[in-house]
Protein backbone atom coordinates (compact mmCIF):
# COMPACT_ATOMS: atom_id res chain seq x y z
CA UNK A 1 0.00 0.00 0.00
CA UNK A 2 1.66 3.30 -0.89
CA UNK A 3 0.63 6.91 0.60
CA UNK A 4 0.65 9.90 -1.21
CA UNK A 5 1.97 13.12 1.01
CA UNK A 6 1.26 16.62 0.27
CA UNK A 7 4.23 19.44 1.98
CA UNK A 8 1.52 21.45 2.78
CA UNK A 9 -0.96 19.24 4.53
CA UNK A 10 -0.04 19.01 7.68
CA UNK A 11 0.35 22.80 8.23
CA UNK A 12 -3.09 22.94 6.62
CA UNK A 13 -4.45 20.19 9.31
CA UNK A 14 -2.91 22.44 12.03
CA UNK A 15 -4.59 25.43 10.80
CA UNK A 16 -7.93 23.91 10.46
CA UNK A 17 -7.61 22.41 14.30
CA UNK A 18 -6.49 25.76 15.30
CA UNK A 19 -9.43 27.16 13.64
CA UNK A 20 -11.99 24.86 14.84
CA UNK A 21 -10.72 25.37 18.50
CA UNK A 22 -11.01 28.82 18.44
CA UNK A 23 -14.50 28.95 16.44
CA UNK A 24 -15.31 26.75 19.99
CA UNK A 25 -13.81 29.40 22.13
CA UNK A 26 -15.99 31.90 20.31
CA UNK A 27 -19.16 29.82 20.29
CA UNK A 28 -19.05 28.93 23.74
CA UNK A 29 -18.50 32.88 25.21
CA UNK A 30 -15.15 32.61 26.34
CA UNK A 31 -14.11 35.58 23.45
CA UNK A 32 -17.22 37.64 24.78
CA UNK A 33 -16.41 36.91 28.54
CA UNK A 34 -12.19 37.80 28.03
CA UNK A 35 -13.38 41.31 25.65
CA UNK A 36 -16.09 41.98 28.20
CA UNK A 37 -13.36 42.38 31.01
CA UNK A 38 -10.88 44.21 29.16
CA UNK A 39 -13.97 46.46 27.77
CA UNK A 40 -15.18 47.32 31.51
CA UNK A 41 -11.29 48.21 31.88
CA UNK A 42 -11.80 51.09 29.66
CA UNK A 43 -14.90 52.17 30.69
CA UNK A 44 -13.80 52.53 34.36
CA UNK A 45 -10.46 54.07 33.40
CA UNK A 46 -13.19 56.83 31.34
CA UNK A 47 -15.08 57.17 34.56
CA UNK A 48 -12.23 57.33 36.95
CA UNK A 49 -10.49 59.98 34.91
CA UNK A 50 -13.29 62.24 34.62
CA UNK A 51 -14.91 61.23 37.85
CA UNK A 52 -10.93 62.22 39.91
CA UNK A 53 -11.89 66.12 39.06
CA UNK A 54 -14.51 66.01 41.11
CA UNK A 55 -13.25 66.07 44.37
CA UNK A 56 -15.13 68.36 46.64
CA UNK A 57 -16.25 64.92 48.81
CA UNK A 58 -14.44 62.40 46.61
CA UNK A 59 -17.91 60.61 46.78
CA UNK A 60 -18.62 60.81 42.54
CA UNK A 61 -15.16 59.06 42.33
CA UNK A 62 -15.68 56.28 45.21
CA UNK A 63 -19.30 55.04 43.87
CA UNK A 64 -18.47 54.63 40.09
CA UNK A 65 -19.28 50.65 39.82
CA UNK A 66 -18.54 48.80 36.85
CA UNK A 67 -19.91 45.25 36.74
CA UNK A 68 -19.24 42.41 34.47
CA UNK A 69 -21.37 39.42 34.37
CA UNK A 70 -20.76 37.55 31.21
CA UNK A 71 -20.93 39.46 27.91
CA UNK A 72 -23.03 42.38 30.00
CA UNK A 73 -21.00 45.29 31.17
CA UNK A 74 -23.01 47.76 33.69
CA UNK A 75 -21.77 51.20 35.26
CA UNK A 76 -23.12 52.18 38.70
CA UNK A 77 -22.67 55.78 39.78
CA UNK A 78 -24.53 58.05 41.75
CA UNK A 79 -27.62 59.54 40.25
CA UNK A 80 -26.76 63.55 40.31
CA UNK A 81 -23.56 62.59 37.58
CA UNK A 82 -26.18 62.64 34.61
CA UNK A 83 -26.92 66.62 34.99
CA UNK A 84 -23.54 67.31 34.39
CA UNK A 85 -22.13 68.50 31.04
CA UNK A 86 -18.57 66.81 31.62
CA UNK A 87 -20.04 63.11 32.85
CA UNK A 88 -19.61 61.53 29.20
CA UNK A 89 -22.15 58.48 30.10
CA UNK A 90 -25.11 61.14 31.16
CA UNK A 91 -27.30 59.76 28.06
CA UNK A 92 -25.44 56.13 27.68
CA UNK A 93 -22.50 54.53 26.16
CA UNK A 94 -20.54 57.10 24.24
CA UNK A 95 -19.76 56.58 20.40
CA UNK A 96 -16.05 56.92 21.37
CA UNK A 97 -16.50 53.85 24.32
CA UNK A 98 -18.76 51.63 21.54
CA UNK A 99 -16.23 52.05 18.93
CA UNK A 100 -13.18 50.79 21.37
CA UNK A 101 -15.18 47.75 22.43
CA UNK A 102 -16.01 46.95 18.52
CA UNK A 103 -11.85 47.02 18.50
CA UNK A 104 -11.29 45.31 21.60
CA UNK A 105 -13.88 42.33 20.61
CA UNK A 106 -12.68 42.23 17.07
CA UNK A 107 -9.53 41.63 18.79
CA UNK A 108 -9.65 39.01 20.89
CA UNK A 109 -11.95 37.32 18.03
CA UNK A 110 -9.24 37.63 15.54
CA UNK A 111 -6.54 36.60 18.54
CA UNK A 112 -8.71 33.08 18.86
CA UNK A 113 -8.95 32.38 15.35
CA UNK A 114 -5.18 32.87 14.89
CA UNK A 115 -5.14 35.48 12.88
CA UNK A 116 -2.37 37.20 13.79
CA UNK A 117 -0.23 34.51 13.94
CA UNK A 118 -1.24 33.53 10.23
CA UNK A 119 -0.62 37.37 9.25
CA UNK A 120 -3.81 37.43 7.23
CA UNK A 121 -5.85 40.72 5.71
CA UNK A 122 -8.21 40.53 9.27
CA UNK A 123 -4.72 41.32 11.47
CA UNK A 124 -3.35 43.94 9.62
CA UNK A 125 -6.98 45.59 9.62
CA UNK A 126 -6.83 45.46 13.26
CA UNK A 127 -3.49 47.01 13.39
CA UNK A 128 -3.97 49.38 10.89
CA UNK A 129 -7.06 50.55 13.29
CA UNK A 130 -4.61 50.21 16.50
CA UNK A 131 -1.88 53.07 14.35
CA UNK A 132 -4.98 54.99 14.17
CA UNK A 133 -6.31 55.20 17.50
CA UNK A 134 -2.47 55.77 18.30
CA UNK A 135 -2.26 58.67 15.89
CA UNK A 136 -5.57 60.37 17.04
CA UNK A 137 -4.21 60.31 20.52
CA UNK A 138 -1.14 61.93 19.50
CA UNK A 139 -2.88 64.59 17.29
CA UNK A 140 -4.80 65.45 20.64
CA UNK A 141 -2.49 65.59 22.64
CA UNK A 142 -0.33 68.25 20.17
CA UNK A 143 -3.50 69.98 19.55
CA UNK A 144 -3.81 70.11 23.55
CA UNK A 145 -0.11 71.32 24.14
CA UNK A 146 -0.25 73.95 21.39
CA UNK A 147 -3.54 75.44 23.02
CA UNK A 148 -2.18 75.54 26.30
CA UNK A 149 1.00 77.09 24.93
CA UNK A 150 -1.23 79.69 23.20
CA UNK A 151 -3.05 80.79 26.22
CA UNK A 152 0.49 81.07 28.07
CA UNK A 153 1.78 83.61 25.54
Amino acid sequence: MSSITFAGISSARARLARLSAGLHQAASGEVMSRAANKIADQIEAVAKAKTAAHQVTGGASRTVAITVHGGIITLGSIGYLKFHAWWPFRRGMPPFVVKRASLIFARELLNVLGAAADNTEAADLVSEADAADVAKVDKRAAARTKKLGARRV
